[in-house]
C-alpha cells in the first residue's frame, strides 16, 4: 500500500469523526422553515434606512407565444 493511500484513508476517517461530532452537538439547534424565515425577516428589519420598492415590471419585449429557444 502506498503511503499516500494510507494518508488519504486516515484523513477521510478523521474528517468523518469530526463531522459526526459536529452534527451530534447541533442536533438540538435544528430549526423549522417558519422559524428560519422569521429570523431572516427580523435580521432584515434591523438594517438602517428605507427599503427600496421597485415598480412591477411587465415583460413587453418578449412575446411568449412566439418565443422559442434555439439550442
Amino acid at each position: 500500500m502506498s503511503k499516500y493511500f494510507v494518508f488519504a484513508i486516515v484523513l477521510a476517517l478523521w474528517l468523518c469523526l469530526v463531522n459526526s461530532a459536529a452534527v451530534g452537538g447541533r442536533s438540538g439547534r435544528l430549526l423549522d422553515a417558519n422559524t428560519i424565515i422569521q429570523r431572516i425577516i427580523a435580521e432584515y428589519e434591523k438594517l438602517p434606512g428605507p427599503s427600496v420598492h421597485h415598480p412591477h415590471e411587465v415583460a413587453t419585449l418578449i412575446d411568449p407565444e412566439n418565443f422559442h429557444l434555439n439550442f
